[in-house]
């Protein structure tokens, strides 16, 4: 049986329902891969622009809340949340993956690259936000104690692989600020919150 041939594809389609019930789509190898490293970049490009949209309406003095709440009352209008950045294994991989297969062809990336570097700029925005605001209490970030409420990259969950709040964390260390980290999912970061917070200046 050669690799990428329909024969492939239905064997694999009659071995995978005997484990999962879900749709199984025979395609060849090119098309698989495509698939999931464009669905992934498609993610990371949309939360990028939710990103962009929260910069611009934190410089404006819009409310990025309230804006998202009426986008999303268009018809075929889903903006995604704003946040400190994207984490896990396979967002901020395999939107590379997908440009890395056309290096050296004629093909413009543009947008894709772009999402990358709003996303992994993140992190520092949010330090920059804990910096301005110590600095309107007249506090220095330098020598400020900051609690980081989440380590893991998703919600109810302890993964912290590529995490934000990892980059965040290394951010407000590198800044000179003292760093407490609270995830009640996450081993070696779970306890009291209320003793955590006891005594810090600043959390996100």
């Amino acid at each position: 049986m050669r690799r990428g041939t329909p024969e492939t594809a239905e064997t694999m389609v009659r071995f995978y329902r005997c484990i999962i019930q879900a749709d199984l789509d025979p395609a060849d190898w090119i098309t698989a891969e495509l698939v999931k490293t464009v669905e992934n970049a498609y993610r990371d490009v949309q939360i990028a622009f939710a990103n962009e949209v929260a910069l611009i309406c934190e410089a404006l003095g819009g409310d990025v809340w309230k804006v998202r709440e009426l986008v999303n009352k268009s018809p075929y209008r889903q903006m995604h949340l704003p946040g400190a950045g994207v984490g896990g294994h396979c967002i901020p991989k395999d939107p590379w993956l997908l440009v890395y297969g056309v290096e050296g062809k004629d093909v413009p990336v543009r947008l894709i690259p772009t999402a990358r570097a709003v996303n992994d700029s993140m992190p520092a925005h949010v330090a920059d936000l804990l910096e301005g605001a110590l600095a309107h209490a007249g506090r220095s970030l330098e020598g400020a104690r900051i609690l980081v409420l989440g380590y893991a990259y998703l919600e109810d969950s302890d993964d912290t692989r590529n995490s934000p709040s990892e980059a965040l964390v290394k951010i407000l260390l590198e800044r000179g600020a003292g760093v407490v980290i609270h995830d009640p999912y996450v081993a070696g970061y779970q306890g009291d919150v209320y003793e955590m917070a006891t005594g810090c200046d600043g959390s996100w």
